[in-house]
C-alpha cells in the first residue's frame, strides 16, 4: 500500500528527500501518525479540496527548497557546498561511465581544487568579518573566471572547488586555472584597505578507474604541491604524485601491521 511505497522512498539513496503528501481516505489518527512518523510531509484526506491541495503542495515545495538551500548550500557565498559536490561528482563520473572512451578523451572531467594563500592572515589584521567579505568578493572573480558550464563550489574555509565537465584537453584545464589565479591578481579593497591574496591551485582529470573520491584527493594532493613549489601558482596530479601517494598508503599499512 501506499505506507510500503513512502517506506521505499525514505530508505533509497538517490529519493529520500523527494517531498511526499499522501492522499488518503482514512482519517484516523493511528494512521496519520504512522505515514508522518515515516517521514511524509503532509497528509490530506479524500475527497481532497483542490484549492487546499495546491496550497499544501505550494508550501512543501518552499519548506523543501529552504531546505535544500540551508543543507546544500554555502550560507556566506551562496555556492554549492561538499554535500552538493559530492552528490554531483559521483553523478557526473557516472554519467562519463557510460559515453564512448573516444568522446572521454575529447570531453575531459576535471577537478581545480582552488585553495587560498595566508588567507588566516587577513583574518588576523582586518577581522573575520572582514575575511568574510573578501571570501564573498574572490567568488566573484572566480565565478566571473570560469566557463558557463563549470560549477564552482565552497569546500570549506578558504577553499573552493571548479567542476569541469566537458574540458578538451589537459591544456584547457592549464589555462582555466591561469585564468583564476589572474582574476585574483589585482588587489581587493577591504574595509578600505587593499588586500592582495593569492590562490594555489590543484588540477585533476578523471581516469578510467578512478572515483569521485579519488578524483577530489588528486586535486587536493596537486593543490600541496603547487604550496610547496612557492603558492600563487598551479600544479596537475601527475605520475611523480601518484607513486608518492601510493608510498604513503604502503607505508602506513605497513605501520598499523608492525
Amino acid at each position: 500500500d501506499g505506507t510500503d511505497i513512502l517506506e521505499q522512498i525514505r530508505n533509497n539513496a538517490v529519493h529520500r528527500h523527494l517531498p511526499v503528501i499522501v492522499l488518503t481516505a482514512d482519517n484516523s489518527r493511528a494512521l496519520r501518525l504512522r505515514v508522518l512518523g515515516q517521514g511524509a510531509n503532509d497528509i490530506l484526506n479524500k475527497p481532497v479540496d483542490a484549492g487546499e491541495m495546491k496550497l499544501r503542495l505550494q508550501n512543501t515545495l518552499a519548506a523543501k527548497a529552504y531546505r535544500d538551500l540551508v543543507v546544500y548550500h554555502d550560507d556566506l557565498t551562496g555556492l554549492p557546498n561538499r554535500a552538493t559536490l559530492m552528490a554531483e561528482l559521483e553523478s557526473a563520473v557516472t554519467e562519463r561511465r557510460r559515453i564512448s572512451p573516444r568522446d572521454r578523451d575529447t570531453e575531459r572531467l576535471s577537478l581545480l581544487f582552488v585553495d587560498l594563500d595566508r588567507f588566516k592572515d587577513v583574518n588576523d589584521t582586518l577581522g573575520h568579518e572582514a575575511g568574510d567579505r573578501l571570501l564573498i568578493e574572490v567568488v566573484a572573480r572566480l565565478q566571473g573566471a570560469v566557463r558557463q558550464n563549470d560549477r564552482v563550489y565552497r569546500l570549506a574555509g578558504d577553499e573552493f572547488v571548479v567542476l569541469c565537465p566537458d574540458l578538451p584537453d589537459d591544456a584547457a584545464a592549464e589555462q582555466l586555472a591561469q585564468r583564476l589565479l589572474v582574476s585574483l591578481a589585482e588587489p581587493f579593497t577591504i574595509s578600505n584597505t587593499p588586500v592582495w591574496v593569492e590562490a594555489s591551485i590543484g588540477i585533476s582529470q578523471l581516469r578510467p578507474d578512478s572515483s569521485a573520491d579519488e578524483l577530489l584527493r588528486e586535486a587536493d594532493l596537486a593543490m600541496y604541491r603547487a604550496k610547496q613549489d612557492g603558492r600563487g601558482r598551479w600544479h596537475a596530479f601527475d605520475d611523480e604524485l601518484a607513486t608518492a601517494a601510493h608510498s604513503r598508503l604502503h607505508l602506513s599499512k605497513a605501520l598499523r601491521k608492525a
